[in-house]
């Protein structure tokens, strides 16, 4: 897996990475006139430590607790039920939760949890109504 190097733009628009010195080490994997790809695109937040606990320890606890599941096989069916995809080949693959952006963590954790109170008939109360210790 190739890395991902992060930087910002200044205020006199000019790009500075976050690791300048990693990623010089980085090309020097390669040889002098190697034709690279270089990708820059606006920076997203990763799913933060607390929704990755509300989830497991909210979410899923809850309704594991109730159906009498194992909270991986919840997750999993979770997953599959509001993260499925096709991918290029037409085969259906539950995306990761990890790759979910802090945005659409938030969709799938209101997802499970309208699920939940339909077909469950369980309210599952929001992040910020509880305490996820650390």
């Amino acid at each position: 897996m190739e890395p991902i190097w992060t930087g910002y733009i200044t205020k006199d628009q000019f790009f500075e990475l976050d690791k300048f010195d990693d990623f010089t080490v980085w090309l020097g994997r390669w040889a002098p006139g190697t034709q690279i790809d270089l990708i820059i695109k606006k920076h997203e937040e990763k799913c933060s430590d607390a929704q990755r606990g509300y989830y497991f320890g909210v979410i899923v606890k809850i309704i594991a607790e109730h159906t009498g599941h194992e909270p991986e096989e919840i997750h999993d069916y979770l997953k599959w039920k509001f993260l499925r995809k096709k991918d290029d080949a037409g085969l259906e693959i539950a995306r990761s939760t990890e790759s979910l952006t802090t945005g659409e963590r938030e969709q799938y954790h209101e997802k499970c949890r309208r699920w939940a109170f339909v077909v469950l008939d369980l309210t599952i109360p929001l992040l910020n109504q509880v305490y996820i210790g650390e």
